[in-house]
């Protein structure tokens, strides 16, 4: 069934649930209610923005709590000791869903930038809604930065792997909509990494 015509509806509630800071309030309400013991777990030491990639791309996606009704961006840390405890037991790390190695890719090129390590900065969490060409809706949350020289965006998709070369922020948008199958975007927002509230907001293609 085609859902473009309710295309103004998701974009008010976007621009309610996240335009207001719901989603990041939900989430900090979230990571405080019940990953407190996570606060302080160290992310795993890395060398270089190709390791990011390369641990991302060992990292397996599953959804948040009934099936993502309760969609919830969790600590870096949560997802590293779940990484962490599956290498252990020689499972596969099912770590959460694409906000959460945005997270946690995002605390990564922090801790990598202050060491020297990277040109990779200014990470962001980005979220994304369009529709696909037969109309069905879509969402997806990216871990937005500066290369150096252009916009890039960072996660769960291409096993880890950067996708780079973007003049604008909406353009990063636009191409994650578009690796999405999109026939519309709908919406994208770009966010902090302390979920302190998004700073960009845009509503339509």
């Amino acid at each position: 069934m085609n859902w473009t015509w309710l295309a103004p509806i998701v974009g008010f509630f976007y621009r309610i649930y996240i335009g207001s800071g719901l989603y990041y309030t939900w989430s900090r309400f979230w990571r405080w209610a019940l990953e407190g013991r996570y606060r302080h777990y160290k992310i795993r030491t890395l060398n270089s923005a190709d390791e990011i990639s390369h641990t991302l791309g060992q990292m397996v996606w599953t959804s948040d709590p009934l099936g993502g009704a309760f969609d919830v961006i969790s600590l870096p840390g949560k997802v590293q000791a779940v990484f962490d405890e599956a290498q252990r037991e020689g499972r596969a790390p099912r770590v959460g869903d694409c906000d959460d190695f945005a997270a946690w890719a995002g605390a990564q090129i922090v801790d990598l930038r202050g060491r020297g390590l990277t040109d990779w900065r200014d990470p962001k969490l980005m979220t994304v809604a369009w529709y696909d060409k037969k109309g069905k809706w879509h969402a997806h949350v990216v871990c937005l930065f500066f290369d150096g020289r252009t916009y890039a965006h960072i996660g769960n998709w291409y096993r880890g792997d950067p996708q780079q070369g973007f003049k604008t922020v909406g353009d990063v948008a636009r191409g994650v909509a578009r690796a999405g199958g999109a026939g519309r975007l709908v919406a994208y927002s770009v966010g902090e990494l302390d979920l302190s509230g998004p700073e960009v907001l845009h509503v339509g293609p």
